[in-house]
């Protein structure tokens, strides 16, 4: 009888001691998760930025006059159709 009683108390022990493993085990997991997270968001900010930075009109123009040597057309008028009201 107090034997198997030992044996109950010994198992419940190391059942207690594994679950606690197993719960800072997955803490940690969701530490290191967590983390990953910020660092992606941090790095998807950073790309808006240079995103933005990229596809500003102003530079876009500027690399279109300087590497295509792109220029404003002249004054253009439009006429319409030969017939229109």
């Amino acid at each position: 009888m107090f034997l198997a009683l030992y044996l109950a108390v010994a198992l419940s022990a190391l059942a207690v001691v594994r679950m606690r493993h197993e719960a800072r085990q997955a803490q940690s997991r969701l530490t290191e998760a967590q983390q990953r997270a910020q660092d992606l968001a941090a790095e998807a900010r950073q790309i808006e930025l240079e995103r933005a930075t990229l596809a500003a009109p102003a530079r876009i123009e500027a690399l279109a006059r300087k590497q295509l040597q792109m220029r404003t057309p002249p004054q253009v008028t439009v006429l319409p159709p030969e017939g229109a009201p």
